[in-house]
């Protein structure tokens, strides 16, 4: 049995784009095909780059599961015939199984006024640039 990882865009009309359906519905169509789901989670509502079938907005969710070479036809199959999967992509893992997924900010903390921060923002400030560029070049003898 081969680790994959498999990544699906739901379309956000069904079930008014709720995750929790969404990944029932996933971890449904893995375990029909005999496959072990490992972890699956929610990339969150994102904008299509272009239309899928008249869809601009997708639900991404990624998941990780075990599965033999021979069960990816019938679960791709099987999600190509669902109507409310839109594109789903698998790719072969060799990684360790687990979701990190970004985090939102916690309210309260703000990364702007980090002590790195203000130092790129000194040394590349237009001030600098433009004194920089007023100075004449030094001569060099031969």
């Amino acid at each position: 049995m081969n680790r994959y990882e498999m990544i699906n865009i739901i379309d956000v009309n069904w079930e008014e784009g709720e995750t929790a359906p969404a990944q029932k519905l996933i971890s449904e169509e893995v375990a029909r095909t005999g496959a072990t789901l490992e972890d699956i989670g929610s990339m969150g509502r994102r904008k299509l780059a272009y239309p899928i079938e008249k869809h601009t907005e997708g639900l991404y969710l990624l998941s990780h599961f075990l599965q033999s070479p021979e069960g990816l036809i019938p679960l791709r199959d099987n999600l190509k015939l669902n109507p409310a999967v839109i594109r789903t992509l698998v790719l072969r893992y060799r990684g360790q199984p687990g979701i990190a997924l970004e985090e939102e900010p916690v309210e309260g903390e703000d990364d702007s006024a980090s002590p790195e921060t203000a130092e790129v923002e000194e040394s590349t400030s237009p001030e600098a640039e433009s004194e920089e560029k007023l100075q004449p070049a030094e001569k060099t003898e031969e």
